[in-house]
């Protein structure tokens, strides 16, 4: 059986979420990973460049990844608006 990484905390605007599979993250090292996820680009793009990325190191597996930035954070509930 698969046990995802999960992980807790306060969420705040501009903030970022990846969430991969190993296709990405076994090709892709963490740092070239952060890097490409700090760019000011729009989630699909960010997407296609961490897709693009692990392809050019060989693309061994099948690669999954979704982005998600939080564009605000309601101070009443805690709930974040995300565009991704």
């Amino acid at each position: 059986s698969v046990e995802p990484d999960t992980y807790s905390g306060a969420v705040q605007t501009g903030d970022v979420f990846l969430v991969a599979s190993d296709g990405l993250t076994g090709m892709v090292d963490d740092r070239r990973i952060a890097y490409l996820l700090s760019l000011p680009l729009e989630p699909r793009k960010i997407v296609d460049a961490l897709i693009k990325e692990a392809n050019a190191r060989g693309g061994l597996d099948n690669i999954t990844a979704i982005v998600i930035r939080i564009e605000g954070v309601d101070a009443d509930n805690g709930r974040a608006g995300t565009h991704g």
